[in-house]
């Protein structure tokens, strides 16, 4: 039974840095389309491009893209590295404070020794592991999208990937 119950902790615990990544990727979803729905912005940007362009409309029209790509990019980077410090940070607290984490809390585990130390080290493989696993979840989910759509013409509703 107390195996159960570690588990049950975990993933209660694995459950709460799930539910700060879906906050923060609408926050970054926000971010991201905030970049293509300034038109006006976006207007002057691409006109002023493509007038110094020297008539090299791909080019001009290339650095447009790679510019917005690059911000996306770093959207995304910065959300990566908002969600390892913020997991860090709430599991290194509980352990240090509390001497338990939410999950551990919610089963009626408690972690020894109590250490700050020992907390940091533990609250940091949590956390690396946490987020590991959500990037490899991101990871495969969009390779397993592109694939369907280079390979069945993919939609939502048909797949034979």
């Amino acid at each position: 039974m107390p195996a159960l119950r570690r588990a049950t902790g975990r993933l209660i615990d694995f459950a709460l840095v799930v539910t700060a990544a879906a906050l923060l990727a609408v926050l970054t979803f926000d971010r991201m389309s905030a970049l293509v729905t300034d038109v006006p912005e976006l207007a002057a940007r691409g006109g002023f491009d493509l007038l110094t362009s020297r008539g090299d409309v791909l080019d001009a029209s290339a650095g447009l893209g790679t510019s917005l790509w690059d911000k996306s990019v770093g959207y995304v980077r910065q959300a990566f590295a908002l969600l390892v410090v913020a997991a860090f940070l709430c599991q290194w607290a509980c352990l240090a404070l509390a001497g338990r984490t939410v999950g551990k809390a919610l089963t009626g585990l408690k972690v020894m020794p109590r250490t700050p130390g020992r907390a940091a080290l533990r609250a940091a493989v949590t956390t690396a592991t946490d987020v590991a696993v959500y990037a490899v979840a991101c990871v495969r989910w969009s390779r397993a999208r592109s694939c369907c759509r280079y390979w069945c013409g993919w939609s939502r509703w048909r797949c034979s990937c």
